[in-house]
């Protein structure tokens, strides 16, 4: 949790973290907006999930997990690079 206590004192009052953005202007809160779609979309966990290359475990976090095209285009990778 984010919460805090003024001045570090635990006696004080406890202060909650926030965090928030702003635009200059309506156009530019668009472009943001249009350019964190676009960036999900390019997502690296959502395409090898999509093209079933690998996974991510919950138990594991970090851990990558290949599935068999995965493998075969990594294991290509490593050749390539030799």
């Amino acid at each position: 949790n984010s919460a805090s206590y003024f001045l570090g004192d635990a006696k004080n009052d406890s202060l909650q973290r926030i965090y928030g953005i702003s635009f200059p202007d309506t156009k530019q809160m668009t472009e943001y907006k249009k350019f964190i779609e676009e960036a999900g979309k390019r997502d690296h966990r959502k395409i090898g999930k999509d093209q079933e290359l690998y996974f991510f475990h919950e138990l594991s976090p970090g851990s990558c997990f290949f599935l068999p095209y995965g493998t075969r285009i990594y294991n290509t990778l490593v050749e390539f690079i030799k």
